[in-house]
């Protein structure tokens, strides 16, 4: 039986992922971080670039064993009998920025897109697997992460431009 997902040390790990890309990308944009209430929206940061005042809301995630395990988790219930309330679902931003950290590898992908037209596949590819921690289950799709970054609209690589030590 597999151990209980420990929260605190993944939210430890989410905001070391938040640091990392905000060092990344607020070389080139502006940005702003949530409130905590749109923060329970799924909004993390807006964007703004400079030339053009354009802003975007993101959707950050870090998942640091995609790497190992070649698949990323992409959270469609957090209760059995709660239909697409996960983040996958529930999210209000327009982009989801899906950090690897031991790739240095970060996936934008258009979260409207992803639900309208990828979720649907992979729904009925894909298997769905369970997190837990102490007080509730979280439930995903095992999506291989090459099949994940065909879905995004970019891909960086964060190696190039962060210093490292």
């Amino acid at each position: 039986m597999s151990q209980p997902f420990d929260f605190q040390q993944q939210l430890k790990r989410g905001e070391a992922g938040e640091k990392t890309l905000d060092a990344y990308f607020g070389q080139r944009y502006q940005i702003r971080r949530a409130t905590m209430a749109e923060q329970r929206r799924g909004i993390d940061r807006y964007f703004t670039n400079p030339a053009n005042r354009r802003t975007w809301s993101l959707d950050y995630k870090t998942d640091t064993r995609a790497a190992q395990t070649g698949n990323v988790f992409i959270e469609t219930k957090t209760y059995p009998d709660r239909d697409h309330s996960g983040w996958a679902y529930t999210s209000e931003a327009g982009w989801l920025f899906y950090y690897l950290p031991d790739i240095w590898t970060v996936y934008a992908v258009n979260l409207p897109y992803l639900r309208a037209k990828v979720l649907p596949i992979w729904a009925a590819r894909y298997p769905l697997r369970s997190a837990k921690n102490k007080t509730y289950t979280t439930y995903g799709l095992i999506v291989p992460v090459a099949e994940f970054a065909r879905c995004a609209s970019k891909t960086f690589d964060l190696r190039q431009e962060l210093p490292h030590g």
